[in-house]
């Protein structure tokens, strides 16, 4: 009987080391996918600061002016 209840302590010890084990890397795993998500959430903010600022340039009368003469159109 007591063979039994060590044996049963020691399956259950096991047991309890195997799920840290398992969280721990699951944690990792979380947390690298988290950090690769913010990376590219980073890279998404500064493509768009690069548009915004590409169409406020574009947006400028003196860029519009210049592109409609490139068409051959007069402004006044």
């Amino acid at each position: 009987m007591k063979a039994l209840r060590g044996l049963l302590v020691v399956v259950v010890l096991l047991n309890l080391a195997l799920l840290a084990v398992f969280l721990e890397v699951r944690g990792m795993r979380l947390r690298y996918a988290l950090a690769k998500k913010q990376q590219q959430a980073r890279a998404v903010v500064e493509a768009n600061q690069a548009l915004a600022l590409a169409v406020a340039r574009a947006k400028r009368p003196d860029a519009l002016n210049r592109k409609a003469q490139q068409f051959g159109i007069l402004v006044k």
